[in-house]
């Protein structure tokens, strides 16, 4: 599926700028691994590949050469697809993979991804982090809903990236503009 394009009257149709985040931000996580492209990989280490990903496009409101703190709300499949990330140097901080399946002391990670939580639990999660800058990403649009920042929505077996830029704003963080472009932008305030 692409993106119509008027041009001198004509119009053309162009490839999504999604697949490309979704291939670069691929390519990324395959170098970093040493591991070659054509691995085919399962849907929870794409969904770590992203995270870090959108770390690396992410900028906290206090710089820190303390380690990245990269916690996950998820089974024991989501938890073991995060483990590769341990120790990877993201800006120059290295990542720390934390467990929060007790959900306590949310506001000493940077980057938090949620996999599957029910919505009343994610409520209370958004709660706690309140205006904290902690990166929330999960899969599916819930997590946008519930006060998150970036969703993860699989249309048409493509990777959509959904970024709530209020919620982002809110707690300080800046996202850069290469990221931004490339993602679906939800500016409504609530």
């Amino acid at each position: 599926m692409g993106i119509l394009k008027r041009s001198n009257g004509r119009i053309t149709r162009r490839r999504s700028p999604v697949a490309r985040i979704a291939f670069y931000l691929w390519l990324g996580f395959s170098f970093t691994f040493g591991m070659p492209c054509a691995l085919a990989v399962d849907e929870q280490s794409v969904l770590a590949a992203l995270t870090l990903n959108f770390a690396r496009f992410t900028t906290w409101p206090e710089a820190s050469s303390q380690p990245l703190n990269v916690c996950v709300i998820g089974d024991n499949v989501v938890q073991e697809a995060f483990m590769p990330l341990q120790g990877v140097d993201v800006n120059g901080r290295a990542v720390s993979v934390n467990n929060m399946s007790r959900l306590t002391n949310l506001t000493s990670c940077q980057v938090l991804f949620i996999h599957d939580l029910k919505r009343n639990v994610m409520a209370q999660v958004f709660q706690e982090l309140k205006d904290s800058p902690v990166l929330t990403v999960g899969n599916g649009l819930d997590i946008l809903d519930n006060g998150g920042m970036i969703g993860l929505d699989n249309e048409g077996g493509k990777v959509v990236i959904h970024i709530d830029l209020n919620q982002v704003n809110r707690s300080r963080l800046k996202i850069s503009s290469r990221l931004l472009q490339l993602a679906v932008i939800r500016e409504n305030d609530k």
